[in-house]
């Protein structure tokens, strides 16, 4: 099974909080060819957004080596990110990542329980442990 990660679930591993550990696996997984990492360039735009605005890129050097790929707003996934914004209500960002996961035929692997109301009407979703 492949995986699509929201920033939520980068930020957590970055910070070493609660579910560090699960994304940290999934990098390894990733680099040994177990599992396909993707990440919508809008959630990693919020990620380098967030790392700049606490101070730097620094942390940033931890994903230098992880195996991601970055999946490319076209318009068939600007198409289900704004289907998905409309129908379940969800902040910009999250309808990409979801979208990026309906596309890539992925778990979406996400520290955001806004997610729990689409969870049974999408693809699977992965949430990482409560802070």
């Amino acid at each position: 099974m492949n995986h699509t990660l929201d920033a939520s679930a980068v930020l957590r591993y970055l910070d070493n909080e609660a579910g560090a550990n699960e994304v940290k696996k999934l990098f390894l997984d990733a680099y040994h060819q177990r599992t396909e990492l993707h990440i919508c360039t809008v959630n990693w735009s919020e990620i380098l957004y967030t790392c700049h605005k606490r101070g730097g890129p620094g942390s940033l050097s931890r994903l230098s080596a992880a195996p991601i790929i970055l999946i490319a707003v076209d318009e068939p996934l600007a198409s289900l990110a704004a289907d998905y914004r409309l129908k379940f209500k969800l902040h910009l960002a999250d309808a990409f990542a979801l979208a990026a996961a309906t596309q890539t035929k992925s778990t979406l692997v996400t520290a955001d329980y806004d997610f729990k109301v689409v969870a049974p009407l999408t693809g699977p979703i992965h949430f990482l442990p409560k802070k």
